[in-house]
């Protein structure tokens, strides 16, 4: 149930059932009077007044003076209660004695009673609240993470062109100025359509492709059955940086194959390349893979399969999300 509608039901579903009750006391007594509206209407004042007070000096601060308030309504709604039972009973005063005790008591405790659940229900919708903030300040964290760090490993492959190939190197930064366009308004979005994402991904692999020789295959394969699919902008980034990071680019026989499929309720990503013989994971490369999968427990909790296998020679990143 929604936090915010539980404690108007209660309220309804409590005043029902005590309407109920009194309706059929009344239908085996007397016909309505004066004294049952006011016995109903001081019922309301006991239950609302019993409840402020024990959010007042009970939940929010423990207070010995609130205990005493609460007694004193009590006693006074005990009192005021006899008075009107006993205009509508002719009984002894003990049984007048009892109902207003019982009826007191009845709308004391569930005054009490209601204000602890309400409080319970703030406390959670607060925690839920800060854990919200959480989530989004990590995010903003780990973002802030990210983009440097693809940058850094651009501009070290721009750098390999400017002494080598100065053509590629133009190229190069004409085409991590639209990456950077899209890192820059983007990521700004929660989520983005899975075909701009890809888009994304074909322009950095094409900017890593340059850097392949003779030898070395690269592959990028999509297949996008499910059109409306929306994604978080950048998630893929850094395993695809990854695999050109890992791959030797200038050694025959070496591949980087990217397969990326968007199904109904389900995206897939795949990645896999050749290494270098028992090449191991620099602390810079490690950033990367921590940030992302960091990343995923926060945005796809309990809804993604994140398998990384690594090899002598092989290394494959294998990634489900469940859209569902």
């Amino acid at each position: 149930m929604n936090q915010r509608l539980a404690s108007p039901v209660i309220q309804v579903l409590f005043w029902g059932l005590t309407l109920l009750t009194m309706s059929l006391f009344v239908q085996y007594s007397r016909p309505v009077r004066f004294p049952h509206v006011a016995l109903l209407v001081l019922g309301a004042g006991t239950f609302y007044g019993q409840s402020w007070l024990a959010q007042r000096y009970i939940y929010r601060h423990f207070s010995r003076q609130g205990i005493g308030l609460m007694i004193g309504v009590g006693l006074v709604g005990c009192f005021l209660n006899v008075v009107m039972i006993s205009s509508l009973m002719a009984a002894p005063g003990i049984v007048w004695l009892q109902t207003g005790l019982a009826l007191v008591l009845y709308f004391s405790l569930t005054g009490f009673l209601y204000q602890g659940f309400c409080v319970v229900l703030n406390q959670r919708r607060q925690q839920h609240q800060l854990e919200k903030e959480k989530i989004e300040l990590e995010l903003s964290l780990v973002r802030s993470q990210l983009n440097p760090h693809f940058l850094f490993n651009v501009l070290n492959n721009i750098d390999h062109y400017v002494r080598n190939d100065p053509g590629k190197a133009s190229q190069s930064i004409i085409k991590l100025s639209s990456l950077l366009r899209y890192l820059l308004y983007e990521t700004a979005q929660s989520k983005v359509p899975l075909d701009s994402e890809v888009a994304f991904l074909e322009e950095y692999f094409d900017l890593q492709q340059q850097r392949v020789q003779t030898g070395t295959t690269c592959r990028f394969k999509k297949e996008i059955t499910d059109p409306g699919l929306m994604v978080v902008p950048g998630l893929f980034l850094p395993f695809l940086e990854n695999a050109f990071r890992h791959c030797p680019l200038n050694q025959p026989g070496n591949f980087v194959y990217i397969d990326l499929m968007g199904q109904p309720g389900k995206i897939t990503f795949i990645s896999r390349n050749t290494r270098q013989l028992m090449s191991p994971t620099s602390d810079r490369e490690g950033l990367g893979l921590a940030l992302a999968q960091k990343r995923l427990m926060l945005l796809y909790p309990n809804a993604h399969h994140l398998s990384i296998m690594e090899t002598d020679h092989h290394y494959s990143v294998e990634l489900v999300l469940d859209m569902t």
